[in-house]
């Protein structure tokens, strides 16, 4: 990704910083893990339902990712080029769709499947959308969980809102996005995902 002298190079490595630490793929999985063993305490078999997870919404996207790179199909990590998200955006809507039935199969409780639900379903409608406009996905990535942070009982508006503002500002300063892009994708990922564990899966 070209970024330009606007910001001084300490501010772009924040931002960088920032971008990783609250990337989407790495913030479901540590809500995957708050869920399953502290806020529902799972008794039976947790670590299957971590492991199912892990894998259709981190391991088999980032290995998708860094062989796409290989192959010379995307530019970068990030997918930065708008069409080139189109392929990784399809192959996550099916590994998170397989991820559901797993978690289906397996009988886990309505906030585990939910979560991975809202993944595939949350991919769609930005697989849609990118087909003509560049939605933010790290937005949409971390106000999703926190959608679903919220709908079981963690009210920290303030945090949560701090979180916004520094993901959206990191992919500005990046020039990853604009302000109506990460602000669409800020609201687009809360509402989709607390309108769908709320009214689908009854939480």
């Amino acid at each position: 990704m070209n970024i330009s002298n606007d910001y001084s190079p300490k501010l772009i490595l924040l931002a960088k910083g920032f971008s990783l630490l609250l990337h989407p793929m790495l913030l479901s999985f540590f809500v995957y893990i708050y869920f399953i063993f502290y806020y529902l305490s799972i008794k039976s078999n947790p670590w299957i339902l971590t492991g199912i997870s892990f894998v259709f919404l981190n391991l088999l996207p980032i290995v998708t990712f860094i062989y796409l790179k290989y192959l010379g199909k995307i530019s970068d990590l990030d997918a930065s080029n708008r069409e080139q998200r189109i392929y990784p955006l399809i192959l996550g809507v099916v590994y998170a769709a397989i991820g559901f039935g797993s978690l289906y199969i397996v009988k886990a409780p309505p906030l585990i499947q939910g979560f991975m639900f809202c993944f595939m379903t949350n991919t769609i409608f930005t697989l849609g959308v990118t087909y003509y406009w560049k939605i933010s996905i790290h937005a949409i990535g971390v106000t999703g969980p926190m959608a679903a942070l919220w709908i079981s009982g963690i009210h920290t508006p303030i945090i949560m809102a701090l979180f916004v503002v520094i993901i959206s500002m990191s992919r500005i300063i990046l020039k990853a996005h604009t302000i109506a892009q990460v602000t669409i994708g800020s609201i687009a990922g809360f509402i989709l995902t607390y309108i769908q564990l709320h009214y689908i899966f009854f939480i």
